[in-house]
């Protein structure tokens, strides 16, 4: 029941008592005030009833007062057991947000009524449980860019340190400039990442959209990225349509190198990704998918989320920090695109991406 019927049942519940006690009070009383009335004054004189009238009346004044007071005490009772039924979600409402406040988030409030109230007490909850997993997902994150950070300046520092004492050979000196030099690369990539998802972010951020044929887009990030990974003898099978679009060219490279990226690292060496363009009414639809180690069906609800690696991925020692696909979303949905993205585990994953078309 809403809480307005429940207020308004409860005050006609009052109503009705304090009524009832008034009536009460004047079926037990009125008898015994006429009784009084004929003691004291005797039987009224036809011609002259005053002094009885007024006896008797002022008998019933006072019952009525009497009867309303005592109306009143049982109608204040009832509110207050009336107002703590209703208290009781919002003190618990109140005491969790001082649990929240100081950083717990592992509990959850018992929902006691069907009402809005009960409807409050389950959105809480569930804020909650989305606070909790933030919580968890924060920890990880520092745990792993500590781990991440470090990892690359220790070895930096090692290989620094076996040059200085001469513990390396001069025949494996440059080896060893090259693998320092690789590290440095790695540790850049991350702090860019981070910088890049701390931008767009942020309300500094802003699109420089114009006319983009989404072919061209698409092969010069595609070949960027193919450079990376030419040891691996991956096969491409391109499926083009002209199709033009409105966006960023920057932003659209960023898009597809992120996704070329990610099929490119997780298939199989002599392995095959499909590119798939074509126009489909007002929509431009781009397919990408890959024959990888694909992602397992626990992961794919999160996949999107910031700072979310699934098992696969740290299976696999990926690097990063896990917000690669949370940009590329963003950045889709500020082109007004959708993203979706199909796998199964060991058979590999499809991404769905589609934009406006723009009419040529």
């Amino acid at each position: 029941m809403k809480i307005r019927w429940k207020i308004i049942l409860f005050s006609v519940i009052i109503v009705l008592i304090a009524i009832m006690f008034i009536l009460i009070f004047l079926n037990y009383s009125i008898p015994q005030n006429f009784d009084r009335a004929l003691k004291m004054h005797g039987p009224p004189p036809i011609s002259e009833p005053g002094p009885f009238r007024k006896s008797f009346l002022d008998d019933v004044k006072n019952s009525l007062l009497l009867g309303g007071i005592f109306s009143i005490i049982i109608a204040i009772i009832i509110s207050l057991i009336f107002s703590k039924v209703l208290e009781k979600p919002i003190v618990d409402l109140k005491n969790a947000t001082k649990r929240i406040s100081t950083g717990d988030f592992n509990f959850a409030i018992k929902k006691e009524t069907n009402d809005e109230i009960g409807n409050l007490v389950e959105d809480f909850n569930v804020m909650i449980k989305k606070l909790n997993n933030l919580e968890n997902i924060r920890k990880d994150l520092l745990n792993q860019i500590t781990h991440d950070l470090s990892t690359p300046l220790t070895g930096i520092l090692g290989y620094i340190e076996a040059i200085e004492d001469k513990l390396i050979p001069e025949n494996k000196i440059d080896e060893t400039l090259k693998t320092i030099k690789e590290e440095i690369e790695r540790l850049s990539t991350l702090i860019n990442d981070l910088r890049e998802y701390s931008f767009i972010e942020s309300a500094k951020f802003k699109l420089d959209f114009e006319e983009i044929n989404l072919s061209e887009e698409i092969n010069r990030s595609l070949n960027i990225v193919k450079s990376k990974y030419n040891n691996k003898n991956i096969n491409v099978i391109l499926n083009y349509q002209d199709a033009y679009i409105y966006g960023d060219k920057k932003r659209i490279s960023e898009i597809f190198n992120n996704i070329f990226d990610n099929a490119f690292k997780f298939s199989h060496n002599n392995g095959n990704i499909y590119v798939d363009l074509k126009r489909d009414g007002e929509k431009v639809i781009v397919s990408i998918k890959d024959e990888g180690i694909g992602i397992d069906n626990e992961d794919i609800p999160y996949i999107f989320d910031k700072f979310y690696r699934g098992r696969n991925l740290k299976e696999a020692d990926s690097k990063g920090f896990g917000f690669g696909l949370a940009i590329v979303k963003d950045l889709v949905e500020m082109h007004k695109g959708e993203i979706k993205i199909k796998s199964e585990k060991g058979k590999g994953t499809e991404v769905i991406i589609t934009f406006p078309a723009l009419n040529k």
